[in-house]
């Protein structure tokens, strides 16, 4: 009996391990994201052109970033 028990529950050991392989392998593949995805939707479909004159904007001078501060012991 128990070794009749045992074939019985080896077998369904090693059909449920078929079946999880084949549900893995039939699965549909997982849907790479790359950059051409979705940069249909950035451009608009009916551009205007663009007048430069017309746009107030201002271009302010660049400033130099301040230095940062020696520590004690390190050249200048």
């Amino acid at each position: 009996m128990g070794i009749v028990g045992g074939f019985v529950l080896t077998l369904v050991v090693f059909a449920s391990g078929l079946a999880f392989a084949t549900w893995l392998l039939a699965a549909k593949p997982v849907r790479q994201a790359t950059p051409a995805i979705g940069v249909s939707e950035l451009w608009t479909k009916d551009a205007q052109p663009v007048d430069p004159q017309k746009q107030n904007l201002e271009r302010i001078p660049a400033q130099q970033a301040a230095a940062a501060p020696a520590k004690p012991g390190e050249p200048a």
